[in-house]
């Protein structure tokens, strides 16, 4: 893979085919990608939650994952496009009229304005969308509830062609009333079929912890709402220490028929609250608030999505310590259930991360049809690896960052094509984090030709390039092979601006002070310089000293 095609990518160029090579993951989807097709973004908060200073905040004024994953989106392009609602029970929140404040109010009690949320959003894409796109609905509680309706509405009426704003309630209130008889069936499929757009379908539903109804009233269930056989691709966070009766999930998988798509949900530690995020827990570390996001958003980039580049750190340390919010609070126990746990559906799975809590730790939920599953063969066990050792596991767990098998996979994704720089950060950290595991550098040293491609990118990039040195450095220690192929030099540019990137993340990195000292050394001795660096410094992470001496040796630092 030739140097300027990838600087030409990660400056941003649309790559030709990576959207047709994700694609292969998903056999099942209709939304086949055309040239110049574009993705279509929607979000929606959980109740209550809303912008405020341009970041969507909860009840902490807080980042929510919804405003994250939002956030994490890149501004408004020619190939992605992107629309974010606030909750309900949050409109006009800036305006304290008392007929605001009072319809608020009701809005949080019994969802009274549901629909407005879905129109509106339905509307945006009625302006937008153009055959070839793909649509991406994304949405926590009652948010999510409301993009799993937009969805069903698309489903049921089609997408009305652009200019018809005026017709979008009547569309809402026939989709809406489409099971009430056989002639309401009948003016939703003419409504389909002659007044939509051809082939206009979605194409990802993102969804954290599904509640149709939160407080006092438990609403009908609009239609098609809990299915997803119409989606392409279809991904639920649930929380698994959620315990409030009114806040039971819209689950896809509830012990009846399973569906026919590509669909998964998938339990993570947390209260509804953990899951939708806006408790104020670091964006940069592994914690139960950013877990469901880091997957959420490593779910949609496998569909086509992009994503900004966006440093963290994965780190599993802040799990050890996790601690759900409390979900039940006072009156709340007097309610039916009593606290009692979800239930746990065969189909779903629990996320590996739920290993990595110390084993104090006791899951809410318990599961439905297989009571003697154990728990404790699981939480606490991750360090050491033998969670993966348990049979009656084996196909329960979504081991997301934890699979060691996905190495493959990672790296076929930055071999066969030109991808976007945040797509490659984002799957070089994954890498990253992998080979720190358990025996994970080994997983890495077997994929073939893996340092080959980490090789490829170009230092035009300086954080993917220093990335990929990281993983180098690694497979260098793992593997004799890889080692001895990672000696062979690096290929030298003379392009200054590429001289100046590495030069400033070298000065990022190692310090100004320390840079100029090497500088004034000559090749030979700045290498060996770099060598007992370790003595001096013995608490830094050995791969440091393996970028620095590939930068020294290579850039002439």
């Amino acid at each position: 893979m030739a140097s300027t095609q990838r600087c030409m990518t990660l400056a941003g160029v649309q790559p030709p085919d990576i959207v047709s090579m994700l694609y292969k993951a998903h056999p099942s989807c209709s939304c086949a990608p055309v040239e110049n097709g574009r993705n279509l973004v929607v979000c929606i908060e959980g109740t209550s939650h809303h912008l405020r200073g341009g970041v969507g905040v909860g009840r902490h004024d807080r980042p929510t994952n919804v405003s994250r994953f939002f956030d994490h989106l890149p501004a408004d392009s020619a190939g992605q496009l992107k629309y974010y609602k606030n909750g309900i029970g949050s409109s006009d929140h800036r305006l304290h009229a008392p007929h605001k404040i009072i319809g608020n109010a009701i809005d949080l009690a019994i969802a009274w304005n549901i629909s407005v949320g879905i129109t509106e959003a339905y509307s945006w894409l009625s302006e937008q969308y153009r055959q070839g796109d793909r649509i991406f609905l994304l949405g926590h509680s009652r948010g999510a509830y409301q993009v799993r309706a937009l969805a069903a509405m698309i489903e049921t009426v089609g997408l009305l062609p652009e200019g018809n704003k005026e017709h979008i309630p009547h569309a809402y209130d026939i989709y809406a009333g489409c099971c009430d008889s056989r002639a309401a069936a009948d003016k939703a499929a003419f409504m389909k079929a002659k007044m939509s757009t051809p082939g206009a379908s979605v194409h990802f539903v993102g969804v954290w912890d599904t509640v149709s109804s939160v407080g006092l009233v438990n609403r009908d269930r609009l239609p098609l709402s809990k299915d997803c056989d119409h989606i392409c691709i279809f991904r639920h966070a649930l929380a698994l220490d959620e315990n409030r009766v009114m806040f039971q999930p819209e689950c896809a998988f509830d012990g009846g028929r399973l569906p026919r798509g590509d669909a998964k949900e998938v339990w993570f530690a947390g209260s509804h609250t953990d899951i939708g995020g806006g408790e104020g827990l670091s964006e940069r570390t592994l914690n139960i608030e950013t877990i469901p996001l880091q997957w959420m958003e490593h779910e949609a980039l496998m569909a086509g999505l992009h994503f900004k580049p966006h440093k963290y750190t994965l780190d599993v340390s802040e799990l050890l310590e996790a601690t759900p919010q409390k979900a039940i609070h006072g009156a709340w126990r007097l309610l039916p259930h009593q606290g009692r746990g979800r239930a746990i559906y065969p189909g779903q799975k629990i996320h590996a991360s739920v290993a990595f809590i110390d084993n104090s730790y006791k899951p809410k939920a318990v599961f439905k049809h297989a009571p003697t599953l154990d728990w404790t063969q699981v939480i606490g066990h991750g360090p050491s690896g033998e969670f993966l050792r348990h049979v009656d596991w084996t196909d329960r767990l979504e081991l997301d960052l934890f699979d060691m098998n996905a190495a493959p996979e990672w790296i076929d994704i930055l071999r066969k094509n030109d991808i976007f720089l945040g797509t490659a950060l984002r799957i070089l950290t994954r890498l990253d984090f992998m080979s720190s595991l358990r025996d994970g550098d080994k997983a890495l040293a077997g994929v073939p030709d893996a340092a080959t491609v980490l090789k490829s990118f170009s230092p035009v990039q300086a954080e993917v390039f220093l990335a990929a040195g990281r993983l180098l450095t690694k497979l260098a220690m793992a593997s004799d092979s890889i080692s001895s192929g990672f000696k062979t030099r690096m290929p030298v540019s003379s392009n200054t601006h590429q001289i100046q990137c590495i030069r400033r993340s070298s000065t990022q990195l190692y310090g100004r002070r320390e840079r100029s000292r090497l500088s004034s050394l000559s090749p030979v001795k700045r290498d060996s310089r770099h060598r007992v660096a370790q003595k001096d410094h013995p608490q830094w992470p050995v791969y440091l000293y393996g970028i620095r001496s590939r930068l020294l040796y290579d850039f002439g630092l």
